[in-house]
């Protein structure tokens, strides 16, 4: 047996129980060069793949026939290792657009895959996301503007439900490893040209940003947006608790559409941890977090901490509505902006 790439041992290090184990795995593959390589990876690993792993590849059909193309790609592909190939089309119209057509997509893509996940009873998720894309990730929360849970990343593990756990394990991993891993098994992907699309605040950061920061400031500005997240993370892993505690505590009522909290309780506290409180509050309602940026955290821990002035009333992104009377603090979702 030939001995394991790298990136497949990564790939065994970082999964939370054994590729190998008895859990069933349900691979995300876009057709791109991360997905592709995540899944032969992963089947590498599993001495019964068919088994233990299938796949799922969700068609936003924003490029016509190269969508269609894409998606008979990744079902050629599943097929020719042995796994079934779930696929879902997205029906634009059936999906609120007003916070942008990239976070619609991204709500639709979780939750097909979430509900793929459940229906199949696996417990896995897994995406191809990398080091470059945390990279991404991280300066773009800087340039909006973010919390200490921003300035993290993405988590290597996140719940989709209760039943499904999402898991990002490459991590770790460059895109160059990425490309590299599969120039040695031989193995083509698709390219997606939406990528180079520099209308989109993603591309221009991927494309232009980075390599000028990395060609006139810093050679290293990845491996330093890395470290960035990593001591923010273990910042977060100490914040976290205490949020969650404050939450539960200052929770007068809740429902989908509506969170009350008790504005006497958060008296005297920190207003760091009452921004993490609230960030806290929009991840339990399901609330999209993307448009807010540091200026409305504040805004609105300033609101709850009774520090605003005459500000009673705010409409946040989301058509969130906050308003603070007397002892306590309404927020309520407007219409379906909800994920």
């Amino acid at each position: 047996m030939p001995e394991p790439s790298p990136l497949e041992q990564l790939l065994a290090s970082a999964w939370p129980r054994g590729i190998a184990g008895e859990d069933r795995v349900l691979v995300a593959v876009s057709g791109g060069p991360d997905s592709v390589a995540l899944m032969r990876a992963m089947v590498c690993l599993s001495p019964n793949a068919g088994r233990h792993l299938a796949v799922a590849h969700f068609n936003h059909g924003w490029r016509g026939a190269a969508s269609n193309a894409d998606e008979r790609f990744v079902v050629e592909l599943a097929k020719s290792h042995g796994l079934a190939c779930h696929v879902a089309r997205w029906a634009h119209d059936e999906l609120p657009t007003s916070h942008g057509l990239e976070a619609a997509a991204r709500d639709a893509r979780y939750k097909f895959l979430t509900a793929t996940a459940e229906r199949l009873g696996v417990r896995y998720v897994t995406t191809g996301h990398t080091a470059d894309d945390q990279a991404e990730t991280i300066l773009h929360h800087i340039l909006r503007g973010t919390s200490i849970s921003g300035l993290s990343g993405m988590s290597r593990l996140r719940l989709l439900s209760p039943a499904v756990t999402l898991v990002r394990p490459l991590l770790e991993l460059s895109r160059a490893e990425v490309l590299a891993y599969l120039a040695s098994l031989d193995q083509e992907w698709r390219e997606d040209v939406t990528n180079a699309d520099l209308a989109l605040t993603r591309n221009r950061i991927r494309h232009e940003l980075l390599p000028l920061l990395s060609r006139e400031y810093a050679p290293g500005v990845i491996d330093s947006l890395l470290r960035l997240g990593q001591v923010a993370g273990q910042v977060q892993a100490m914040i976290g608790p205490l949020a969650i505690e404050l939450l539960d505590g200052a929770t007068r009522s809740r429902s989908d559409r509506e969170l009350v909290l008790d504005c006497e309780l958060l008296r005297e506290k920190p207003i760091h941890l009452v921004r993490e409180m609230l960030v806290e509050a929009w991840r339990r309602q399901h609330w999209r977090r993307q448009a807010m940026g540091l200026r409305e955290w504040q805004q609105l821990a300033e609101m709850a901490l009774g520090a605003s002035g005459e500000l009673a009333a705010i409409m946040l992104p989301g058509t969130i509505r906050a308003e603070r009377s007397a002892d306590q603090l309404s927020l309520c979702a407007r219409d379906q902006s909800q994920a």
